[in-house]
């Protein structure tokens, strides 16, 4: 069977143009490269492409007599362009074959982004780019962009992410090589992709929740049939594919729209005169074509308006912050108040001008919730403020900076990691609701730093009577990274702290050993040498004495120690994490055990990941060479194992 296999490989390699061994040559900086050529090729370009949506079933009703959800959108017909950095995404969805629905526009690079939708199409709203503003963009629909951000297939072939398998396999007749890829800052993900040898695009993408070789991992999303088409110019593109979550999208391209002539004006989103932009990093709504009033303006005019001045904790005046309103109360003629949500793309905003001054126009009478928001400071809010009201007086207390670095450990060495998102969180789910985010996420440089500023450092202890003088408590900042996370607390306001979070492989994404050489024993303590188990096959067992199971494991290895001894098979067991040599010896004198105990002394979780050690207790077998033929399996198995 396995003769008929290669065999059948042999053929469609020899079809693809490139012959078995010429494939064994291939690195992973050639395929690396080969990939790089043909992403340049690509770009700019523009197209038209259709997204059928088929589902398994559909929406289930709300339960407890809720409303049923939406309708399902039966397809959806997107434009999509890129130059550069640039990304251009528009998006229709319908109902039905000629029944529209909602669409919207996005314009976008890898830090800011325009957005603009219906049913507010005189909107656009500016800000951070977000991972999600990507999903529609063929290159990451279809993996061109694995991680379905900025970063290119070519830009992930490298040793820190990926790993070449050494045998080449044929998808749908076409020899593809196959790269495992996982992100330090992702790390419960691995995504195995196809890359076809002749287009250098990827023909088929499965993305699991663990190494997908390793027992009880789940497949999460999954792109195949994908159709490479190639332009006059070289290039190779996808023209079609299906991607699979809950549901698939049939992805068709319109291959006539496919051009490489994009003008540099489809990369502008500005709304039509009249309309407004919101600027999300500085909460800054303003009308396109509108002039700004000044203070003097707005407190002379007669109108409805609030005013006031805004200074930081010394009494100096702070200018160019950003004064919006959130919620609007108003009477009605029933009597009874009515409280509404303002919404970006309808609100009036003032900014303070250099003596800290502001006078926000008031388009009713009512009382209004106000947000006071500048960069580096926590932001403020004022509530129940009466249209008509004079002179408001603001406070805004500086915030906490926090900067940093982040780490990969690989292995014995610490990498810096660039482009690795960090979240910031309030830790203390208490405090949470009344904590401002500013901002909330960011990414690291090529560096592996970043900074963040404007945190909260205080609030007020709800515990204190409103009676008692006020008391505030320090505000705990949970800086994330991946799986890796630092508690972070500011001593004043404007206080500055440093951190490093070290970022360590993900034993779920560990490749499984079986097939494999024996790891080295180096780090494990064992008092082991070469001599002591050449010619025999070898058993480990890590374990941990404080967990029942584990350490029954280790009690039952020692009562079958004299007859695995006379099969040939050295025992070796490993206390998963750090623990004192005599105390450990003392437990394994006292329990019988013979054979020879260690502790690892590195770091538990990086040889974990080297020894592929899912959970305790965990055994590992290997032949007389020493090359890994089980592993994971209980005690009662041994004896099978060893047959």
């Amino acid at each position: 069977m396995q003769t008929v296999r290669a065999l059948t490989l042999s053929l469609a390699l020899t079809a693809g143009g490139i012959t078995p061994a010429h494939a064994q040559e291939v690195t992973l900086e050639t395929l690396r490269q080969q990939v790089a050529r043909n992403e340049a090729l690509i770009d700019p370009i523009k197209l038209d492409y259709t997204v059928k949506i088929v589902r398994t079933e559909e929406r289930r009703p709300v339960a407890m007599g809720g409303r049923r959800a939406g309708r399902s959108f039966s397809h959806y017909d997107v434009t999509w362009a890129q130059k550069g950095s640039m990304q251009y995404v528009r998006v229709q969805y319908f109902y039905g074959p000629n029944e529209a629905a909602r669409w919207s526009q996005t314009v976008f690079d890898d830090d800011t982004r325009a957005y603009i939708y219906s049913p507010q199409p005189q909107h656009v709203s500016v800000g951070p780019t977000r991972n999600t503003d990507w999903s529609d963009a063929l290159t990451a629909k279809l993996r061109l962009r694995p991680f379905e951000d900025h970063q290119w297939l070519s830009e992930a072939l490298v040793p820190l992410y990926a790993t070449l398998h050494p045998d080449m396999e044929s998808v749908g007749g076409r020899p593809a090589h196959v790269v495992d890829l996982v992100r330090p800052d992702r790390p419960t993900t691995v995504e195995r992709v196809w890359i076809d040898a002749q287009s250098s695009i990827p023909i088929r993408t499965r993305l699991y929740d663990g190494h997908p070789d390793a027992p009880h991992t789940r497949l999460l999303v999954e792109v195949k049939g994908v159709t490479p088409h190639k332009l006059p110019n070289g290039g190779w593109i996808p023209i079609s594919g299906v991607r699979t979550i809950t549901a698939s999208e049939h992805v068709s391209v319109d291959v006539n729209s496919i051009t490489t002539q994009v003008p540099a004006s489809l990369f502008r989103l500005d709304p039509p005169e009249g309309g407004t932009i919101y600027n999300v990093s500085t909460r800054l709504t303003s009308i396109a074509g509108g002039t700004t009033k000044s203070y003097e303006q707005i407190v002379s005019s007669g109108g409805k308006f609030i005013a006031g001045a805004v200074t930081d904790t010394s009494g100096t005046p702070l200018a160019g912050v950003v004064v919006a309103p959130a919620r609007v109360t108003t009477e009605r003629a029933d009597g009874r108040s009515l409280t509404r949500l303002v919404q970006p793309y309808e609100r009036t905003c003032a900014v303070t001008d250099p003596q800290g001054r502001f006078a926000l126009e008031c388009e009713e009478e009512g009382e209004y919730n106000l947000s006071f928001h500048r960069a580096g400071f926590v932001e403020a809010r004022a509530n129940a403020v009466p249209a008509g009201e004079p002179g408001l007086k603001v406070i805004l207390e500086e915030g906490g900076t926090l900067s940093g670095r982040v780490f990969f450990a690989n292995g014995a060495q610490k990498v810096l990691l660039g482009d690795a998102r960090i979240y910031a969180s309030a830790g203390d789910s208490f405090l949470a609701p009344g904590v401002p985010v500013s901002p909330e996420e960011t990414r690291t440089d090529e560096q592996g730093r970043f900074e963040l500023t404007g945190l909260a450092v205080r609030l007020r202890d709800r515990s204190n009577r409103s009676s008692e003088p006020a008391r505030y408590v320090p505000v705990p900042w949970e800086i994330r990274c991946g799986l890796t996370s630092q508690t972070v607390t500011f001593d004043a306001p404007g206080d500055r702290r440093e951190i490093e979070l070290v970022l360590k492989p993900n034993v779920k994404a560990a490749a499984p050993l079986v097939s494999k050489p024996l790891p080295s024993l180096a780090g494990l303590g064992l008092d082991v040498t070469a001599t002591d188990i050449d010619g025999r096959r070898v058993l480990v067992c890590f374990f941990d004495m404080e967990q029942r199971p584990a350490r029954r494991c280790v009690l039952e290895l020692a009562e079958q120690a004299k007859l695995l001894a006379e099969k040939g098979v050295a025992v070796l067991t490993v206390h998963e994490k750090g623990v004192d040599a005599a105390q450990l010896r003392a437990w394994a004198d006292e329990s019988g055990v013979t054979f020879p105990v260690g502790a690892i002394a590195g770091d538990p979780d990086i040889q974990k990941f080297t020894w592929a050690v899912r959970s305790l207790p965990w055994l590992i077998l290997t032949d007389a060479n020493h090359v890994v033929t089980a592993e994971g399996f209980s005690v009662a198995e041994i004896g099978e194992q060893i047959r």
